[in-house]
């Protein structure tokens, strides 16, 4: 059976998706308060998983090997992709007067009365809000999202005590300095691999 017609037909089908991805993301960001990955990045990853999903069905890509198991071979790549577009286009972080609403695969719902102190890491490379729970739990935000500034105040003003007004917590203090720990650990390993190099560039030039 000639698989190659699948191509064209995966690549075509992928525009009325996309064209009912982009009107639902606009009509769910008209909401005060809402916040989500760009709708770009979902079909970056959509792109990508049908583009892979479709290369082992091209005439000759799969050689000798037939094409349902070339197929299966690549399913965790393109099974990945699909999987990540669906998380990207299903996310959404939605704040309301009480709380804050997580939407992805499940849905999960955070009173801000459990939320006692937050940290905004990574800056100004990969910023990541991390919001600590009364439990001990860290929830964490990606700063690719849309607004991620304004979601970072808002949730410093919906909390019970603004930042300015309390201490930081005792997860919020252990966290910085684990990570001061680790960044001198990589600094130290950095150093001591451009000695190495220099060590032995130097001795193979003594000896030479």
């Amino acid at each position: 059976m000639n698989y190659g017609h699948l191509t064209g037909l995966a690549i075509v089908a992928l525009t009325p998706i996309v064209s009912f991805i982009a009107v639902s993301y606009r009509s769910e960001m008209k909401q005060d308060a809402t916040y989500a990955f760009s709708p770009g990045m979902g079909c970056l990853m959509l792109w990508f998983g049908i583009v892979i999903f479709t290369v082992p069905l091209l005439p000759g890509a799969s050689g000798d090997i037939s094409k349902p198991t070339f197929l299966m071979m690549f399913a965790p790549c393109w099974g990945g992709a699909v999987a990540m577009a669906g998380y990207f286009f299903r996310y959404r972080v939605v704040i309301d007067q009480n709380s804050l609403t997580i939407t992805s695969f499940r849905r999960r719902v955070i009173p801000f009365q459990s939320i006692v102190d937050w940290d905004v890491v990574g800056e100004p490379r990969a910023p990541e809000l991390i919001t600590y729970l009364s439990n001990g739990e860290r929830i964490r935000f990606s700063g690719m999202l849309i607004g991620f500034a304004d979601l970072v105040l808002m949730i410093d003003s919906h909390m019970p005590a603004r930042s300015a007004d309390r201490p930081a917590s005792s997860m919020k203090l252990k966290d910085r300095e684990a990570r001061a720990a680790s960044k001198r650990r990589a600094q130290i390993l950095i150093y001591g691999g451009v000695v190495l190099i220099a060590f032995a560039a130097l001795l193979r030039w003594w000896i030479g």
